[in-house]
């Protein structure tokens, strides 16, 4: 699910299993909102989905004394701003993928680092302001960001180190989250409680450069635009 607050352009990306999973999450959306910007969302705009318009839905707009607006079936025309995003969110998570040379099936943290990446770049819309000062009225850091599937090393200092045991693993890929100022990475096999050793030898080092990267094909999204004040 893709949410897009229509006054600042900031993006919020929400990967479902379901579409059953929309209004949970446009629920706990609603309160993270709330409590950390300390805004109300006055109207909901979103496409024809059977996932808006249903009866728990439109209760729940209701007691939080927000609009309802729903697009016409089959005219994306009304739909420019979210389609938009959408198509540049989709060519961000190819290029991510493509470059790491890694499979469709870690779309998800291609999703995750393509909207953080797309929050904290410049835009035109804003006067080449970035979409996070515009939310957050400061402006971002760049010093965190690493290269998107690269190699890197997760050391498991919590467990107990002997002079011979080994330190250093060999990782999967790594990624940067949404919430964090750390940098993720998938190991294998998994390590708990490990910190990253990022070598600058090894940035440009994409561990699965080596197999064969099928095209991403994108699917229909379920987009909703906000107006916070």
């Amino acid at each position: 699910m893709v949410i897009l607050d229509d006054c600042s352009h900031h993006l919020w990306t929400f990967p479902l299993r379901l579409k059953s999973d929309t209004f949970s999450t446009l629920a706990n959306f609603f309160v993270h909102v709330t409590t950390q910007y300390g805004a109300t969302i006055k109207a909901v705009q979103c496409d024809n989905g059977r996932e808006f318009d249903n009866s728990s839905a439109r209760t729940f707009f209701l007691t939080h004394g927000a609009h309802l607006r729903m697009s016409c079936p089959y005219t994306s025309s009304q739909n420019g701003k979210a389609e938009r995003v959408i198509r540049s969110t989709n060519d961000i998570i190819r290029s991510l993928l493509f470059q790491a040379s890694m499979p469709p099936s870690y779309w998800v943290e291609a999703l995750g680092v393509a909207t953080y990446l797309r929050n904290i770049l410049p835009t035109k819309t804003l006067g080449f302001a970035t979409l996070h000062s515009a939310l957050h009225r400061v402006p971002p850091t760049y010093d965190h960001l690493r290269v998107f599937g690269c190699a890197c090393y997760p050391t498991s200092l919590p467990q107990p180190l002997t002079s011979l045991r080994r330190v250093l693993h060999s990782v999967f890929f790594s990624a940067t989250p949404l919430t964090t100022r750390d940098t993720a990475a998938l190991t294998v096999p998994p390590i708990e409680s490990s910190s990253l050793v990022m070598c600058p030898l090894t940035r440009a080092r994409f561990p699965l450069l080596s197999r064969l990267v099928l095209p991403v094909r994108p699917t229909s999204s379920s987009w909703m635009m906000l107006l916070l004040t």
